[in-house]
């Protein structure tokens, strides 16, 4: 019986003897997280640039409506 067992450890442990068998998914996983990542900043990078063209256009809206009450 104990024959048994001790079969049954060296079938599940057979993936042991490789540690480089899930290197792909390492490396696929680093580069999943950068590309999030890069995405991410570029989205943010591009909301920044939006506001700061908004805010442009909302000191030129309150230049132009501060003129005609100084006239």
């Amino acid at each position: 019986m104990s024959e048994i067992f001790a079969f049954a450890d060296i079938l599940f442990q057979a993936d042991v003897f490789d540690p480089n068998r899930y290197n792909n998914y390492l490396i696929l996983g680093y580069f999943a997280m950068w590309l999030i990542v890069m995405v991410y900043i570029f989205t943010l990078a591009s909301r920044q640039k939006n506001v700061r063209e908004e805010i442009q256009l909302m000191k030129q809206l309150l230049e132009e409506d501060e003129e005609p009450a100084n006239r």
